[in-house]
């Protein structure tokens, strides 16, 4: 069976929550995962194309590329300090992904 490996660009929205607290200049990272556990991204980092992106109450736009996992099953989002938990993936298109996150 062939799996086809090429990479496809995704467009990760983040809204980072409201609270003074909830914010982070840490590096921050992605992984996208399809139905398989095979079928992911790996660890992507999430890089800045703003000065400061992660601020509280703001939404940050991201462009990374990575295989073509079908189907978004699950997102894990973690920083270069701690895991960061993830309280909602709302998948627009499997290549469009808004992320809410509270730190």
């Amino acid at each position: 069976m062939f799996i086809d490996l090429a990479a496809i660009p995704y467009t990760v929205k983040v809204t980072t929550g409201p609270e003074k607290s909830m914010g982070t200049d840490s590096n921050v990272y992605i992984k996208i995962m399809g139905a398989t556990k095979r079928r992911h991204t790996g660890k992507q980092f999430l890089e800045l194309m703003q000065k400061k992106a992660f601020v509280p109450g703001s939404v940050d736009t991201f462009s990374l590329e990575g295989v073509d996992v079908g189907e978004v099953k699950q997102i894990e989002v973690s920083s270069s300090v701690r895991y960061i938990f993830t309280f909602a993936a709302h998948v627009v298109h499997h290549t469009y992904i808004i992320v809410y996150f509270f730190l």
